[in-house]
């Protein structure tokens, strides 16, 4: 009798995941098979039978069965079916935290498929499970290399599991590497297609990473909806694995929404499904460092020392560097909230440097990297140390675009204590100067930008020369369109065009014409065809100034733009393709304004590859001394009048809050310096006038143009009416200065 269709049907039912029909087919073979098959037959269905236990979680059974069969395999010299079982034990040591031999199997088998074997699928396989082993040693890089050969192996073969598996596994691997953006675009891919091709276990693991990249980003509906769907096809198709997977991620939910209490027993609830599922898992040390740092929120430190000592020797005995790591920096905050500093400090530090080995831009890193900062501020010999942790951790949660962590973190290192008041830089306790720390090689006013601010600095060097989207944030007046055009400048774009968009100024009936553009009679008044913006920048840099007044019809077309790099002309059917670097720009919080579901999802992650928050002037007092040099050197040489400011104004201008930030105090500048006639120091009495009485209540605009007024006339009765003389006295064109007078004149 021939078994082969059956034993073929059996394994494709296992590839997919059904479960139950699995089992029962199982079943039917094994009641034919005892009497009429051969061994060959026999040895196959056991083989599938291993794959089934792997499948339902019993790992104890699963790998002695496969060693028995790997055994046999050998003696019969069935070398193929040698290299599956080297396969199977590969992926179920893995499951068990054997990373060490899961690498030797799989190792064996890309030995095989190199040099012996012609299969596709079975060296795709092994370079998977290699990436796997690799990744949870801590050796990322070489994790990524196998991860992609798998790809390559498959590549041409019919898209099935087995793309989705390794797409999945390159996704976590890119996650915990930081590139968070690019794990999301795989998993919402790989998530569509097992809907498609109707794998509910792809569903269901892609649906669980998508619940973990939205917890990071803070997206708690986003997470739930994804759990959700993941939590039901685990239930329904016997998900243990998966079912443990949801509880963790459930767990982290109720940690960011604030609710520790229930974190803490949901991940209790799957420590206990992990431990009966396996002994020493990767699952129960995730959990168990999870459970200390809800001890650790509640208060509870003796508690979470017990959890997180046994989590660190699990991590250890697994070889697992990512999550040692963690668990390093888990037992240093307990060690610090029970007065053990020195060691708490010392488990800190290891923690950052062995997260740092793997990558420098992880989420885990970045939570380690806080952690320390906040530790060493208190410590009053540390000022200068804590700042430059607290700044790596802004970086990295740049890179990561999550904007409340980089809040917390501005509001950190401004109250450090390592501002002085008037605006300056002090020296820390230790005497370290904190200027050093702040200062860049980067020549910042090159792009008009002037600052010694290493947030300002440090992001304009990190992701001007990429290609990356960019999402910046900031109160009205920081300079958002300064920091978008030197991102440009600094890009391979350059030359191409900067094309600026006031989003917020869209006309709603010609909205679509000025940003795609129209062809000639698409409506009344189109006598002839017209570029829109978004064309116009291509090759260039488009940049979207307030992004979070853009119409929602207006972000439907936007979204299908940066998705498909194509626009279609008002009137065209033809799409025509761009090559845009598109930055963005907003005052507002634009992540609440998608909470409350003004500004849509999709379209706020397309944009926010990276997040660049600038800090208000209040939070860089050290700016505000660079900056009124530098308007007054541009000022005084504009408007030829030579002045200084007393040491008492620019103590009065480094107290003022400056609601209106950059823009408020070039502003002030040009108009003190234009109200001194005499020659004299700006004192602080005349600085007090203009922020504050009646400069403030006329406005500085009216202030300013009241002052340009009074000298026009001035220059005017000096040159006895000769316009050319006064043009060039007052240094701007006798077209300028025709204007002006026409202005007077009105």
């Amino acid at each position: 009798m021939d078994f082969a269709p059956d034993l073929n049907e059996l394994e494709q039912l296992i590839a997919s995941g059904k479960l139950e029909r699995a089992r029962a087919k199982y079943a039917s073979i094994s009641d034919r098979i005892e009497a009429s098959a051969g061994d060959e037959a026999r040895l196959t269905l056991e083989y599938l039978e291993a794959q089934i236990l792997a499948i339902e979680d019993d790992y104890a059974a699963a790998v002695d069965l496969a060693g028995s069969l790997l055994g046999r395999f050998k003696d019969l010299n069935r070398r193929h079916d040698a290299a599956k079982c080297h396969l199977l034990l590969s992926g179920l040591l893995l499951r068990t935290g054997d990373y060490e031999g899961a690498k030797a199997h799989a190792e064996a088998v890309v030995y095989f498929t190199t040099w012996e074997l012609d299969d596709k699928e079975l060296k795709g396989d092994a370079h998977n499970n290699l990436g796997l082993a690799l990744k949870n040693l801590g050796v990322w890089k070489e994790a990524e290399r196998h991860f992609k050969a798998a790809a390559t192996a498959f590549a041409g073969l019919e898209e099935g599991v087995r793309h989705l598996r390794v797409s999945l596994n390159l996704a976590i691997l890119l996650r915990k590497m930081g590139k968070i953006g690019d794990g999301s675009e795989i998993c919402r891919e790989g998530f569509r297609k097992s809907k498609q091709l109707g794998i509910p276990i792809g569903v269901c693991r892609y649906g669980l990473e998508l619940a973990n990249i939205a917890v990071i980003e803070r997206d708690l509906g986003e997470a739930a909806e994804y759990l959700r769907t993941a939590e039901h096809l685990a239930d329904i198709h016997g998900y243990q694995r998966e079912s443990i997977l949801a509880l963790e991620i459930g767990g982290d939910v109720s940690d960011v929404a604030g609710r520790p209490e229930e974190a803490l027993e949901t991940y209790l609830a799957g420590l206990d499904l992990a431990r009966a599922l396996t002994e020493d898992s990767d699952l129960e040390c995730e959990l168990l460092r999870r459970a200390a740092v809800m001890c650790l929120r509640m208060g509870r430190a003796a508690e979470g020392r017990t959890h997180i000592d046994r989590a660190i020797g699990l991590s250890e005995k697994s070889q697992d560097a990512y999550e040692h790591g963690i668990c390093l920096r888990i037992l240093g905050e307990l060690e610090l909230a029970q007065g053990l500093e020195g060691s708490g400090v010392a488990h800190l530090q290891e923690s950052v440097r062995e997260l740092t080995g793997l990558s420098p831009w992880c989420h885990a890193l970045a939570v380690s990297e806080l952690a320390l900062g906040e530790a060493l501020l208190k410590r009053s010999r540390s000022g200068a140390a804590a700042v430059q942790h607290l700044l790596d951790a802004r970086r990295i949660y740049s890179n990561l675009g999550v904007s409340p962590a980089i809040r917390r973190l501005d509001d950190l290192i401004f109250s450090s204590g390592t501002f002085s008041p008037n605006g300056g830089l002090e020296k820390s306790a230790a005497g370290v100067d904190i200027r050093a720390i702040l200062e860049s090689g980067l020549d910042t006013e090159q792009y008009g930008i002037v600052t010694e601010d290493e947030r300002i600095v440090g992001d304009l060097e990190r992701w001007g020369p990429t290609e990356a989207r960019v999402l910046v944030e900031g109160e009205t007046g920081v300079g958002k369109e300064l920091m978008a055009r030197a991102l440009h400048v600094m890009s391979r774009r350059r030359e191409g065009p900067f094309v600026a968009v006031d989003c917020g100024a869209l006309s709603e009936t010609l909205a679509d014409s000025e940003l795609f553009g129209h062809s000639k009679g698409a409506f009344t008044g189109a006598i002839k065809g017209r570029m829109g913006l978004i064309e116009a920048a291509s090759g260039g840099t488009l940049f979207l100034d307030e992004i979070g007044e853009l119409p929602e019809m207006l972000q439907v077309k936007l979204l299908r733009v940066l998705e498909n790099c194509v626009v279609r002309r008002v009137g065209e059917n033809a799409p025509r393709q761009v090559d845009v670097r598109v930055i963005s720009a907003t005052a507002r919080d634009l992540w609440a304004e998608v909470e409350a579901g003004r500004f849509r999802r999709d379209l706020y992650y397309r944009l926010k590859t990276v997040l660049i928050r600038v800090p208000s002037l209040r939070e860089r007092p050290h700016d505000i001394d660079l900056l009124v040099d530098f308007y007054m050197q541009v000022y005084s040489e504009r408007h030829r009048v030579s002045t200084e400011f007393s040491g008492d104004a620019r103590k009065k201008l480094a107290r003022y809050k400056w609601p209106g930030n950059v823009r408020e105090l070039k502003n002030v500048v040009e108009a003190l310096i234009l109200s001194q006639r005499n020659g004299k120091a700006i004192d602080a009495d005349r600085v007090a006038e203009f922020l504050s009485g009646t400069a403030a209540d006329v406005g500085l605009k009216d202030r300013i143009a009241d002052l340009e007024r009074e000298e026009i006339e001035r220059v005017m009765k000096a040159c006895e009416g000769n316009r050319t003389e006064a043009a060039k006295m007052l240094g701007i064109s006798r077209k300028t200065l025709w204007q002006k007078l026409k202005d007077l004149d009105s």
